[in-house]
């Protein structure tokens, strides 16, 4: 796999079980680690914008490639090839992708290469879901759920109705969310999830079934959209990557910013700040 260049990033192959990604790393090596899950889009400017604003908060953050082409935004086509894709474990309710085990196996790689350090681990979108596998290791300590969204219906985003038992589901198994919450309990740790709160991707029934799982051990933030007209024609969704680029020169008070702002200060408090 040749190496493809992005600025102020390093590169290195990550292989577990016969599957290999490639990860960006970008931040000073000295500091905490934090994993970043990109969304449905792909690997594309808002995610790595997103992993860059972690960097300069003081992270070193590792942005691996999982799927789509490198820097292009196409979700639909993405969304059809996930939709097949074993390694997504073809976008099932109730089941986890085998890429969550590739995901494991990194953090604790990350871990290891920081010294033994704890890691912080974000996802987002239809990978918002996996930090919750990922918290069954004692190793991290830091777990985001950005706007978890699988499985999704496209009738109720475009429409508002037909809203289904798949409100409530999330794609991993249940007996991974029923360890991570007993993780988090046993260890006093936090599960931070966000969303906007008329998203009709991430619904927020799917914050109540985290909710119901975790208990206290969830803080959930549910941000407003920005006016009438995006509340009934376009929905915000994501709250940390291209929600935050689209309002470019919002203030400290626009939802993007206090929601970016509270993901800095949680990892602050859940990881070891050199």
């Amino acid at each position: 796999m040749a190496p493809v260049e992005l600025e102020g990033f390093t590169t290195f192959d990550h292989t577990h079980g016969g599957v290999t990604h490639r990860v960006y790393m970008v931040g000073e090596t000295e500091a905490p680690p934090v994993l970043v899950m990109h969304e449905l889009p792909g690997f594309a400017e808002p995610a790595v914008d997103f992993a860059r604003r972690l960097s300069a908060a003081g992270f070193h953050v590792a942005l691996p490639h999982l799927f789509g082409d490198f820097m292009r935004r196409n979700p639909l086509r993405y969304y059809r090839q996930l939709c097949v894709s074993r390694e997504f474990a073809n976008l099932t309710a109730g089941v986890s992708a085998p890429i969550t085990v590739w995901l494991r196996s990194l953090t604790q790689r990350l871990s290891a290469e920081h010294e033994g350090s704890r890691v912080g681990t974000i996802g987002m979108c239809l990978t918002g879901a996996f930090v919750l596998p990922l918290v069954l290791d004692p190793w991290v300590t830091a777990p985001v759920a950005a706007q978890p969204a699988v499985p999704f219906s496209f009738t109720y985003r475009l429409t508002g109705l037909g809203k289904g038992a798949w409100a409530g589901q999330l794609n991993i198994h249940d007996d991974e969310l029923t360890g991570a919450a007993g993780r988090l309990q046993r260890d006093n740790l936090r599960l931070l999830a966000l969303r906007f709160q008329d998203d009709r991707i991430s619904v927020p029934e799917k914050i109540e079934r985290l909710r119901a799982a975790c208990g206290d051990r969830l803080e959930a933030h549910e941000y407003p959209s920005s006016s009438a007209w995006r509340r009934a024609f376009d929905p915000p969704h994501s709250v940390l990557t291209e929600e935050y680029l689209r309002a470019r020169d919002a203030d400290a008070t626009h939802p993007t910013r206090q929601a970016f702002a509270r993901v800095v200060a949680f990892l602050r408090e859940q990881l070891p700040v050199r």
